[in-house]
Order: C-alpha cells, then structure tokens, then sequence
C-alpha cells in the first residue's frame, strides 16, 4: 500500500531525469517523507523512511567524498530511505566510493540534473506521499467498521478494493502493544511505531492498518506462515535492547478473507495479558494449544466464576497468610503430582513439600485423587492466565 523507491523514482522511466547509480537492492524501501539536507550533523534528526534531497551547495570548498560519504553514511544510519544527488555546478560527478557504499549496503543513490528544478520534484513526491496517506488512512477505519459491525462486511468490501486492499484468500490480524516506562519519552514511542509500520508494510504488499487502545492493528492479507515469522521478528527490532520499553506481539490465525476479523480482534485482545502475565513477548494463537478453546468462549464471567470456584479459597489463603500455595499447586499439578520434583525445583524438603500439599488439598477441599479432578484444576489455572 506504501509509496515506495521504486513507484516514486523509478515510474514512468525515471522521470524527472533521475538515474540510479548505486543500491538497487533497497528500491522496495518505503518513502515515509522528502527532505532537503546538506549537512550530515542535521541527519539525526531524521525519524526514518524519508527520501532526501542534496545539492552541495553548502560545500563548494570542500572535496566531494569529503562530506558526501559522510552524509549518506549518516543518512544510512538512521533509516533514510535514499538520497538524490542533484548533479551540477557542486557535484559533477559521484565518486566511485560512494558508489561502491551504496552497492554494498543497498542504500538507493540517484542523480538528477541540475536544470530540473529540486522544489518541482519534492513537490510531486510529498502530494503522491499524502495522498497514499489517506488511503491507508480510509482502510484504517474500513477495517474498525468490519471489526465492530461484521454483519455488515459485504458492503464495506468494495470500500476496501476501492483504496486498494483486497485479499483475495487469507487475512490475519497482528496487535503490537508497546509497554512504556517512565524514562521512555514519548517521541521515541512515535518513532517505534513508525518503524513498526514500515517494517510491515515492506515485508506485506497486502496491509491495513490502524490504532486502538495503544495497540497497532495490523489486517495482513494473503501472509504465509514463514512470511507472517519474518514480519514479527522484524517488529521485535523496534524494541532492541530498550530495558525501560517493552513489546508485546499477538498474532491471530490466518483465517479466510475477513469474516473472522471480528472474532479475531476479540481474541487478541485477550491474548495481552497473557503476554504481559508471563513476560512473552510474542504469542501465536494457533500455538496456544488448550487456551484457544477458552478464548472463543463468549462469555468471560463464566470461565471467572468457575477460576474462582476452584481455586478462590486457596487464593484468599495465600492473601491472608503470606503463603505461595497457588503456586506450588500448580508447580505440583505440571510436575504430574511429583512431590520429589517439586521439591527439588525449589529447593525444598521433601517432607515440607508433603506438609504444602497436604495444607492445599484441605484448603480447596477438593479430591484431587483421579485424572479428571486434576484436569479441572489445571483447566482453572489456564483460565487464570487468561483472567490476569
């Protein structure tokens, strides 16, 4: 759905007399802005996904290579798009190690001569820019109304081929929650988030997008499985090594066209506080195994009243007496009723373990001698993990 190199650029054979001199391989790089620069130093202002404009004017005293590598390099760095050198008077020729940088790190290069007018060109570029801006602006919400009013999914169709969104097999929804400390400012949020975007938006031709709740949506249409792997680890780069930020992915199932759109945005938005309850950064609802039954149950007060059946009174217990008795049951139901497994996963007697056990079993005041009886206590935790 994005503008990219290529349909800017590369269209109508290259006009505006622009020719490619190096980094062909980045022409599917999406052009989020254009931008005049001159100076390296101004190139970390940059929030990515911008095309940029030089003329050299600003050094007319310098050697070419001096400055000019040094600004693609930077430029590079923080996730320009490419560059259009405006040959002329100050460039009349791009070095062969500029050309070389752009081949090796597929950083797209063009010239453009000088008698074509730098304002005309950017001009063009940004209105093409806006106007994609509204259309994935309009499937943005054609999206939230097929989400909240499915009954209605026939007419909102030809609204979607319409601004250019039509899978034609498949279509997944993808949530991405980013989780902020009180360091992380907010201008670096926004500038994740315009990552994410366009991250996903190279890896899927097949797009729709939109916000809600500080969730990013993501409708993928027609996304393979390895393909839907690639854009997710693509995403987790938005994070990188941040301690004060945290992301949360929840990937739906890739079901047929958009009928279950709606169903599926329910069962993402229960899958978060998984993700947050156990510190996951990514969750796939086809791997979810029995928690997929309970996330398609329609009625949430039920699954809590029968959490609460099973295991309340031992929670009230641990609130009352400091103790962790929920979480050595569930230890001990996971380790098939092992006290010696237990006891050895937290470092524990035996004996003291046995004690634990017996305390529980008069607690919840449920037998839990046979299969089925353990079963529904660990159906209850499951459903707790859901709940938190």
């Amino acid at each position: 759905m994005s503008i990219t190199l290529r349909q800017l650029c590369a269209s109508d054979n290259y006009r505006y007399g622009l020719h490619m001199v190096a980094g062909e391989e980045g022409l599917d790089k999406i052009v989020q802005w254009v931008h005049t620069l001159e100076d390296e130093e101004v190139g970390d202002f940059l929030h990515g996904g911008e095309l940029i404009f030089t003329t050299g004017i600003g050094h007319r005293n310098m050697e070419i290579l001096e400055w000019l590598l040094p600004l693609i390099n930077k430029l590079k760095e923080n996730d320009a798009s490419g560059i259009v050198i405006n040959t002329g008077p100050y460039i009349k020729k791009i070095p062969d190690e500029v050309i070389q940088f752009g081949n090796e790190f597929g950083f797209p290069i063009f010239t453009m001569p000088w008698e074509v007018h730098v304002v005309d060109v950017t001009r063009d570029f940004c209105s093409q820019i806006i106007e994609m801006d509204k259309r994935e602006d309009n499937i943005g919400n054609i999206l939230q109304n097929v989400i909240f009013y499915p009954g209605d999914l026939e007419k909102y169709t030809p609204r979607l081929q319409k601004n250019g969104f039509f899978p034609s097999e498949t279509c997944c929804l993808l949530g991405v929650k980013l989780v902020e400390g009180k360091k992380t400012a907010i201008q670096n949020s926004i500038f994740a988030k315009q990552f994410i975007k366009r991250k996903v938006k190279s890896l899927c031709s097949q797009v729709g997008f939109f916000e809600l709740q500080d969730v990013l949506y993501f409708a993928l249409g027609d996304c393979e499985k390895h393909l839907l792997h690639q854009i997710v680890s693509g995403i987790c780069e938005a994070s990188g090594d941040k301690k004060d930020q945290k992301l949360y992915v929840c990937v739906s199932s890739n079901e047929d066209g958009l009928a279950k759109l709606s169903e599926n945005y329910k069962r993402i938005s229960l899958m978060f506080p998984i993700c947050e309850a156990h510190g996951e950064e990514v969750l796939f609802y086809d791997e979810l195994g029995i928690k997929k039954i309970l996330l398609s149950v329609g009625d949430m007060e039920s699954l809590r009243r029968y959490e609460h059946e099973m295991l309340g009174r031992l929670e009230e217990y641990d609130d009352g007496n400091g103790t962790n008795f929920l979480e050595i049951f569930k230890m001990y139901l996971d380790c098939d009723g092992s006290v010696q497994r237990v006891a050895e996963q937290t470092f524990t007697h035996r004996n003291t373990v046995n004690y634990q056990i017996k305390k529980i079993k008069n607690i919840i005041g449920y037998d839990i001698s046979s299969l089925e009886s353990r079963l529904e206590l660990m159906l209850a935790y499951q459903i707790r993990d859901i709940l938190q």
